[in-house]
């Protein structure tokens, strides 16, 4: 990935209006030029290039379709992911809750026999055995999250929650939120889950007490 890319990206980032259609400004043409008049001010600067509009849509198209092979990629179990494949999956997660794919790109039972357990793969099992607050669309709400001082001690709040709450086994749990953690590629991903989880475990507990 070059610095142009990477620039895009940045500015894609914090203008989610570009790519969320539910977005008010996804249809206001004016606001899409002020961005690209933007980010071709920065290219400018920062790289002495001149791209035109179509030139930067060009890139973006090629950057997030990247992205979605990657993601069905590891939806479906694979494990074989190249360093270009996790490094566009990192740069480009806060796209996550703004795909889907068909159908058919769910995991075999195949694959779950003869591969680590990828997040959906685990999710479907966490819904089966009615672990509500853990299987509660996390693959498809996933998002960066703040940054958790460490696995070790995001685990211990888990433990803890379940603990206090006593609404579902604790160490099946447990195995179970691991390998949903361990299902993802970066660790940056990893912690993302990891916040995620706990915020989850927090709203289910919310609502029993209110209940």
């Amino acid at each position: 990935m070059n610095q142009v890319e990477e620039l895009i990206i940045r500015f894609y980032s914090k203008y989610s209006f570009m790519y969320d259609k539910l977005d008010s400004k996804n249809q206001d043409q004016d606001e899409k030029q002020k961005f690209f008049m933007t980010l071709q001010t920065a290219i400018m600067d920062e790289m002495q290039m001149n791209l035109s509009v179509p030139d930067i849509e060009a890139k973006w198209k090629y950057l997030k379709d990247s992205f979605n092979r990657v993601d069905k990629k590891i939806i479906e179990g694979n494990v074989a992911l190249t360093h270009w494949d996790k490094n566009i999956y990192e740069k480009l997660f806060f796209l996550k809750p703004f795909i889907t794919h068909r159908p058919n790109a769910v995991v075999s039972k195949k694959k779950c026999n003869n591969v680590k357990p990828k997040a959906s793969a685990v999710l479907e099992k966490l819904k089966h055995n009615n672990e509500r607050v853990f299987a509660y669309d996390l693959q498809m709400k996933m998002k960066k999250c703040a940054e958790k001082s460490s696995r070790r001690a995001a685990l211990n709040d888990i433990n803890s929650s379940i603990n206090q709450n006593n609404f579902i086994d604790k160490r099946k749990s447990c195995l179970l939120i691991n390998n949903v953690i361990n299902a993802f590629p970066t660790s940056t991903m990893q912690e993302a889950a990891l916040q995620l989880v706990l915020d989850t475990i927090s709203s289910f507990t919310s609502n029993l007490n209110q209940n």
